[in-house]
């Protein structure tokens, strides 16, 4: 009977060992989930490992002027593929209520962007053609595409600070966590990352100008995760020929990561300009000087 009893007591205190084990296991997962700085490098982690990704979604932009509010909504696709190397992202912008359609894409040589009606230029890279693209997009070209292929760029994700999880949240029948944070221009920024596979389902941004505000909405849907993509995704073929596209000028390229090389190349322009026009209207004042003082008799001479 002795026996039986030390063997209870035996049992009784495993299985109290082994329940608080569980429970405190179950909390510290609990606060890895709940450090918002890991549940973005979890994110970025788990993009850089994709073989494929597309989606569709939208960035909404609203406009808080003196003159009242408005709102602009750019509709965009992203498709990529990492072997084969592709990618392909299209938005639309809508100027006077008509359609107009925008297309960036590489098939694993080279890179391209058309924009209707005329422009078609071929783009050194496709991290050049990102950067390019990324204002013009409203960020749509480059907040997922930053993190699926991190050669073309620092993702906006790992640039933010002061992260703080607000909890959870529902994005379009998907749970989320909810963060927010500072990005690298100070602008208040909340983004709802999925608890299920850690996908990018919404980016807000709030910025804050001299004479207006703007909330900017970029919204991920139709998310599909390293599925089969049809190759015509990748095969676009604009109405006109890359000869026809009006092309800008190509300047000499000052470095891949400086953001001014343009203005650096334009200020060296229009100093040696300015220095030419200097030149010439001081060797006009010397000869002006000349011929006034010079002998008078004489003009002949000259």
């Amino acid at each position: 009977m002795i026996v039986h009893v030390s063997l209870i007591r035996f049992l009784l205190i495993a299985s109290a060992f082994a329940l608080v084990l569980c429970c405190y296991s179950g909390i510290r997962g609990q606060v890895r989930e709940s450090d918002p700085q890991k549940i973005i490098k979890k994110a970025v982690k788990i993009y850089a490992s994709y073989s494929s990704y597309q989606d569709a979604g939208v960035v909404a932009t609203i406009y808080k002027e003196p003159t009242g509010r408005r709102i602009e909504n750019q509709p965009f696709k992203l498709y990529f593929s990492r072997e084969p190397s592709r990618f392909r992202a299209e938005w639309l912008d809508y100027d006077l209520q008509e359609q107009k359609q925008n297309v960036l894409w590489c098939d694993g040589q080279a890179t391209y962007f058309y924009s209707e009606p005329d422009r078609y230029v071929k783009k050194e890279s496709l991290d050049l053609g990102i950067a390019a693209t990324t204002g013009v997009s409203s960020g749509a070209t480059a907040t997922i595409p930053h993190l699926l292929m991190p050669e073309t760029g620092t993702s906006s994700l790992l640039a933010l600070r002061d992260l703080k999880l607000l909890g959870e949240e529902t994005v379009e029948k998907e749970l989320c966590y909810r963060i927010k944070a500072s990005n690298s221009d100070g602008d208040i920024t909340e983004v709802w990352i999925s608890k299920l596979d850690f996908s990018v389902r919404k980016v807000t941004t709030y910025a804050f100008f001299k004479d207006f505000s703007t909330i900017a909405e970029e919204i991920h849907r139709d998310i599909k995760i390293n599925q089969p993509i049809p190759s015509e995704h990748f095969e676009f073929r604009p109405p006109i020929s890359l000869s026809e596209g009006v092309h800008t000028t190509t300047m000499p390229t000052l470095g891949k990561s400086s953001p001014f090389k343009f203005g650096f190349v334009l200020y060296g322009i229009v100093a040696v300009t300015c220095v030419l026009i200097t030149s010439v209207i001081v060797l006009l004042l010397i000869k002006r000087l000349i011929i006034t003082d010079g002998p008078r008799n004489s003009p002949r001479e000259w």
